[in-house]
């Protein structure tokens, strides 16, 4: 029976990454609007509603449970990446050292590329343990050029997703910096609460870093140097 290698179309799984970073962004700005309403109502109207405070304090407990969620998503994107770079696969699939039953659909793509890996690997040890090992063995020579291009256009999506959702978070926090330097400067009198502003400018060099992780295999600094010049704070100082 022939055996034809999961790796040689792999357009399917492609697909289905490059949707769910989409979509995990796209969840993102919905819930930071969602929380910023919300404490904008406990602000105004707490005095007399007092149980809308209550409003406001569980979306900033949901923003920051889905927060650790993409970036458990995030981190097992770039894992799975540099698994699949590997000569030899081991034994421990890398989305299973990641939190991610609160994000299913990751979850479920990553599981499903490694069970690529996993048929992959057992398709290798079949043919070169048969009694027709030298013909099993041509053929895995000729299919291995279109193997190699699936596996790299896979990895490919994997780094595009963790890249995605990294850019993301790095320009959402410089515009949240932006953004409260310009209520400091517009809540004081003439702008001259400079220790305040300066103080929040310092807060600039913790920024979370587009670091690169043991096991990623990606840089993004292309597409940081793309992104960045949308973010608002970058427009008001250039």
């Amino acid at each position: 029976m022939s055996y034809t290698s999961p790796w040689v179309s792999p357009g399917q799984y492609i697909s289905n990454v490059n949707n769910l970073s989409s979509e995990g962004i796209t969840i993102d700005k919905g819930v930071d609007r969602v929380a910023r309403e919300a404490k904008d109502f406990a602000s105004k109207y707490s005095a007399h509603f007092s149980l809308v405070t209550q409003l406001a304090t569980t979306t900033a407990q949901f923003n920051e449970n889905w927060t650790r969620a993409l970036q458990s998503s995030r981190d097992a994107a770039s894992s799975l990446s540099g698994w699949l770079q590997r000569k030899a696969f081991v034994a421990e699939h890398p989305s299973q050292k990641y939190q991610l039953n609160s994000t299913p659909g990751p979850k479920s793509a990553f599981e499903e590329i490694e069970g690529l890996a996993d048929k992959e690997s057992n398709h290798v040890v079949g043919s070169l343990q048969g009694n027709d090992w030298r013909n099993g063995l041509k053929k895995l020579k000729e299919n291995l050029p279109a193997v190699q291009r699936g596996v790299q256009q896979v990895r490919g999506a994997l780094n595009s997703y963790a890249t995605k959702l990294e850019l993301y978070q790095f320009l959402k926090y410089f515009d949240e910096i932006y953004l409260t330097l310009i209520e400091m400067i517009i809540k004081t009198e003439e702008g001259r609460h400079w220790p305040g502003i300066m103080k929040a400018l310092q807060g600039l060099s913790s920024a979370p870093p587009i670091t690169e992780h043991a096991e990623r295999r990606y840089d993004g600094s292309v597409h940081l140097q793309d992104g960045i010049e949308k973010s608002p704070f970058v427009r008001s100082i250039v």
